[in-house]
């Protein structure tokens, strides 16, 4: 029975000391990304490898939000982590953020490592493997073609192939406040030719026309974009010679 008692007292006692594992912020060999091991070079070259190889997962993995792309919004997030002894992802959380969803995305895909489960190469001090704290910096940057596009709001809305989607209050209010006037909207020379826009809220509807392409009076319907709300578009598009006639809803949320 002492025995067992004492089995047992270990075992709590070691538990415990898992638990509470000290944490690093600098150590003799910080964690690295795996990927590199293999490599017949030095540990200089090993940490620049795997620095590369944690750049591609990233950057492979990030999918920039709707909103941000649509705001342009751009900059720095820093995610931070803890790569503990046995080289796992841990206690993932946000420690820089900017808006629009950027910070949420740069840690989906720092999470998507625990999912994977992808093991580090653990970082030592005085060579036993150690708990490492780690800030990882995310650039967000939008390609030069869409920091030069004439509306990438009215591009997004009139030009994916979507229907039915949910877009937030805000999102669809600032349609009216974009400087468009129905030309080149998906691509230099295509056109909106016509236009119908209807809103639905309960048991009430509202329908505006823009037989001969975009008008303000069309725009200003998206003012009325409530939750629980939907438009209903259906709208020509046309690069003069050819004419495409797309049916969408857009939901309110």
């Amino acid at each position: 029975m002492k025995k067992n008692i004492l089995t047992i007292l270990f075992i709590a006692l070691a538990y415990i000391a898992q638990a509470q594992e000290e944490v690093f912020t600098v150590v003799e060999e910080m964690p690295r990304f795996p990927g590199c091991e293999e490599m017949d070079s030095t540990a200089e070259a090993k940490r620049i490898c795997a620095e590369q190889e944690l750049l591609r997962f990233i950057y492979s993995n990030i999918i920039y939000p709707d909103s941000a792309r649509i705001k342009g919004t751009e900059g720095m997030v820093v995610v931070q982590f803890v790569v503990n002894s046995k080289g796992q992802v841990e206690k993932a959380k946000i420690l820089r953020n900017i808006a629009d969803g950027l910070g949420e995305e740069a840690l989906r895909v720092v999470n998507l490592m625990v999912e994977q489960e992808i093991k580090w190469i653990p970082g030592k001090q005085k060579g036993e493997n150690v708990s490492v704290m780690f800030n990882l910096p995310i650039r967000f940057k939008l390609e030069q073609e869409e920091e030069k596009g004439q509306n990438l709001f009215i591009h997004f809305v009139f030009c994916r192939d979507f229907s039915g989607e949910f877009f937030q209050k805000d999102f669809l209010v600032e349609i009216a406040n974009q400087d468009f006037d129905g030309t080149d909207v998906c691509s230099e020379g295509i056109d909106i030719k016509s236009i119908t826009v209807t809103y639905e809220k309960d048991d009430e509807s509202t329908t505006v026309t823009g037989e001969e392409g975009w008008t303000q009076e069309v725009a200003d319907i998206f003012k009325k974009a409530e939750i629980g709300g939907s438009f209903s578009m259906e709208y020509v598009l046309t690069n003069g010679d050819q004419d495409l006639k797309v049916l969408k809803v857009l939901i309110v949320e």
